[in-house]
């Protein structure tokens, strides 16, 4: 179980085992963005490997520094968003 206070998120990240999750909103807003998998996200750097990610962004900085670029880019290398209530 993994809960977080207002204004929380999870980082980009790569999940190498390909697990599953359930996801639940129990309360207010959560906002997705969901790149293509063959779309590296602005501000976003993987390690050379392709196992994880190196120093990836806070999810604030990224909304702050790189969202206005990712909803620009042309169509095919935009996130898809979802806001769950």
């Amino acid at each position: 179980l993994i809960a977080g206070p207002a204004r929380s998120g999870s980082s980009f990240h790569i999940d190498p085992n390909a697990t599953s999750a359930w996801n639940i909103c129990l309360s207010g807003e959560k906002k997705w963005v969901l790149f293509p998998p063959h779309v590296v996200p602005p501000g976003v750097h993987p390690a050379t490997d392709g196992s994880s990610l190196a120093t990836p962004p806070t999810p604030l900085e990224w909304f702050l520094n790189c969202y206005d670029s990712a909803v620009q880019a042309p169509p095919h290398l935009r996130p898809l968003e979802a806001i769950t209530r």
